[in-house]
């Protein structure tokens, strides 16, 4: 997948060269949670859109409450799909290790931010996908039938109706309609190594010639200040 069939997926919740930094490792979490056909590409990412808000969040917002234990708070939700407890926590690196993904399978015990990370937060969804939840090691069986309910309630709670069904219903008929665009591919396109390329300001009144942003930044910049150009000068006339 390429990042604008991942920014088409997530909804364009986030800037195009955000979206081309989280390429790769979303990329290597799809295969490493077999994520090799449409239907499956489609329900990973229905359900890591829905949960993480088209990528933005790779942490629960909330960090604490009256009523949460230590366990609780330390190991909150982190990651797209929120892996959430200290159990949860040990099997992942457990997992990781036999993987040879990292040597000390305790590392996110001791690290649980290291989980909000990109690389460990959607691998840590593929841990989650393959061996979590209430059926573990049947969503992709599920997506396989085409069931984004039995999917949905794998990753959200097998109860009736899951939290945010319609929303992640609609992702999950957009995501089929890119079809195998969706499939993870490998390494990055050149475009994508565009996009995250920095550059220094055009300015004449710049400090330095040191990298300040991506192209897509400096074309969001741009729209910004000629928006706030436009509404400023209303405002003068009115």
């Amino acid at each position: 997948m390429d990042t604008a069939t991942l920014a088409r997926a997530m909804g364009d919740a986030l800037t195009l060269s955000r979206y081309a930094e989280l390429t790769p490792a979303f990329n290597d979490a799809m295969r490493a949670a077999d994520i090799n056909t449409v239907r499956r590409a489609a329900a990973w990412c229905s359900q890591l859109g829905h949960e993480s808000a088209g990528l933005r969040f790779m942490a629960e917002i909330q960090t604490s409450g009256p009523d949460w234990s230590f366990d609780r708070t330390r190991y909150r939700g982190r990651g797209p799909i929120q892996v959430t407890w200290r159990s949860n926590y040990a099997k992942f690196g457990a997992w990781c290790k036999g993987r040879g993904y990292v040597t000390d399978a305790n590392v996110f015990v001791n690290q649980p931010e290291l989980v909000e990370r990109p690389r460990w937060g959607f691998l840590a969804a593929s841990w989650y996908w393959l061996n979590g939840g209430p059926r573990p090691g049947e969503i992709n069986a599920f997506a396989d039938q085409g069931n984004i309910l039995n999917v949905s309630r794998c990753v959200n709670g097998w109860v009736d109706t899951p939290n945010g069904m319609p929303d992640r219903t609609r992702r999950w008929h957009r995501c089929l309609e890119l079809g195998a665009a969706l499939l993870p591919g490998e390494g990055m396109s050149p475009a994508d190594i565009e996009l995250t390329k920095r550059f220094p300001s055009r300015s004449k009144y710049r400090a330095n010639d040191l990298p300040v942003d991506t192209l897509a930044g400096f074309i969001l910049n741009i729209d910004a200040r000629v928006h706030e150009n436009y509404v400023e000068s209303r405002k003068s006339t009115q």
